[in-house]
């Protein structure tokens, strides 16, 4: 960074894809020479259905050198070894997509060659039991896999379902004590260079101004930067999916808690099911 003329980076918006930005941001370039702002506002609620993660989100941990079990205890957090489908197929059908890889390479020749082979002369039993993600998922059973050379353990992925707002709130202290500046405030004005376009600065409803070199759009749906300011569209998706619209309804926790997400076919479209430690996850996408 001290090559170039970025000294300042204002996010504007928080919530997990504010806070990310920030942790990433400040732990990778810090904060010493140059300042990042995140500006957001408890007035606006954030979209609360990422509670289901995926494999990459232990290596954006990782990155930042957050311990695992405090990010879990501080956001209500289980992990998840995959994704069960209910019902997809025909009433009372289920699979099963498991992180991780199935069986392991032979001689250079891949599983699924050996296992289509012994599948075909009626000696090879289903595929689920090549999967160590998903025996021990519907085992209700995890283990951290340990750096063993040579060893399937070392192949056993695994996310977390977390609560969003939690997490958010976990890495809003993470990047603050790193140095990241958080403004409470509503945005009001955006000003742009006559010449270029870019953005240059903003204005909040207390009449602050806040001047920066980089910015970023975490606002969400609203898009106050890329959408109401720059006008830079979306690519619209809507004709490749059959739903549209989704309702997300926290329930009471469960007792047993599975080391998985469920997604549960219906006619009108489909739910998630999601495992915390305080609560149930739930959500309903469909098609108005």
């Amino acid at each position: 960074m001290e090559n170039n003329n970025i000294r300042h980076i204002v996010i504007v918006g928080g919530g997990t894809a504010g806070w990310m930005s920030a942790a990433a941001l400040s732990r990778i370039i810090g904060t010493q020479n140059c300042k990042i702002t995140l500006i957001e506002s408890e007035q606006i609620g954030t979209v609360g259905v990422g509670e289901a993660s995926i494999p990459p989100i232990v290596e954006f941990n990782n990155l930042l050198g957050i311990d695992a079990d405090e990010m879990l205890r501080a956001t209500q957090g289980t992990f998840k070894l995959g994704i069960e489908f209910i019902n997809w197929g025909r009433i009372g059908d289920s699979y099963m997509h498991p992180f991780g890889v199935f069986g392991r390479t032979i001689l250079n020749v891949s599983f699924w060659h050996y296992w289509k082979k012994a599948r075909d002369l009626g000696l090879s039993p289903g595929l689920d039991a090549y999967s160590l993600n998903w025996l021990a998922a519907k085992q209700n059973r995890f283990l951290r896999a340990g750096n063993v050379p040579n060893s399937p353990l070392s192949k056993v992925p695994h996310a977390y379902h977390f609560d969003a707002g939690l997490y958010a709130r976990f890495l809003r202290k993470f990047s603050t004590e790193l140095g990241v500046n958080r403004i409470e405030g509503l945005l009001e004005q955006v000003f742009q260079d006559p010449e270029s376009g870019f953005i240059t600065g903003i204005k909040l409803q207390d009449s602050k101004l806040i001047n920066g070199d980089f910015f970023l759009d975490c606002t969400g749906f609203r898009g106050l930067l890329i959408e109401q300011c720059l006008g830079t569209g979306y690519e619209d998706w809507t004709h490749y999916l059959p739903c549209n619209s989704a309702q997300a309804v926290p329930t009471e926790a469960i007792s047993e808690k599975h080391p998985y997400t469920k997604s549960i076919a219906h006619s009108i479209g489909w739910q998630w099911r999601i495992p915390l430690q305080h609560r149930t996850g739930n959500g309903i996408v469909y098609s108005t």
